[in-house]
């Protein structure tokens, strides 16, 4: 599976990064794109002298062996020696574009679904067993479209090819996508914020996680908007 690298330098000073070793993320490719990189322009002053290498994907590198220093992983880690804490439950939601809702049958409940394009998942590529959410709506086939990855899910949906179940937070970035049935569809998965338990570089570590978990806990209505 592709991954998008980027290497991102907020320094203000070109003398501290040459003594300072990069820190390196990963995380989603969806909460990278939606969310984080939308926050970096926020990063306090103190930060602004730090190298970020941003790993966006949804395989995860190893803590252990020391290829990231931070991870926003989906699932929660149980190999030692690593420190976890749940970062944030993100909703999900049912979407299709304006285009779509105004040339296709009405979704008034659930079980009309079925009679319409559906965008989800490759099985053999669901980012963790619990992403498999598709299959409490449409227990008897599968997607019409299979993609490998979320962000590609939602151009598709943009483009009026048909519904799927996304995260809200990154969907609702999008005004030509519409919210269907939220009373009958919604259902949360967790992000997890992962460092090793003796990091390479403690405070510079200690300050990027705590810039994102300031960041998500500032904007937690926008992970669970139902709520």
């Amino acid at each position: 599976m592709e991954s998008a690298v980027i290497r991102i330098r907020t320094d203000v000073s070109a003398e501290v990064n040459v003594l300072a070793e990069p820190i390196r993320l990963t995380m989603p490719e969806g909460f990278s794109s939606s969310f984080f990189v939308r926050r970096l322009n926020h990063l306090p002053a103190e930060l602004t002298a730090v190298r970020i290498e941003l790993i966006a994907t949804p395989s995860v590198l190893s803590l252990t062996k020391r290829e990231a220093d931070i991870a926003i992983m989906m699932e929660r880690p149980t190999l030692r020696p690593l420190d976890s804490r749940k970062l944030c439950d993100y909703e999900y939601g049912l979407y299709c574009s304006r285009s779509y809702l105004q040339s296709h049958d009405n979704i008034a409940a659930p079980s009309d679904i079925d009679r319409h394009f559906v965008i989800g998942y490759i099985p053999d590529y669901l980012p963790t067993p619990a992403h498999d959410y598709l299959r409490d709506y449409l227990p008897h086939r599968d997607a019409d479209l299979q993609v490998s990855n979320i962000l590609t899910q939602v151009d598709a949906a943009c483009q009026g090819l048909g519904v799927a179940l996304l995260p809200c937070f990154i969907a609702d970035n999008h005004p030509e996508l519409v919210r269907l049935l939220t009373g009958d569809i919604s259902f949360v998965r967790s992000y997890w914020i992962v460092t090793h338990e003796n990091p390479r570089y403690p405070s510079r570590t200690r300050s990027i996680k705590d810039f994102i978990v300031g960041q998500v806990e500032a904007y937690r209505t926008k992970f669970r908007p139902s709520s």
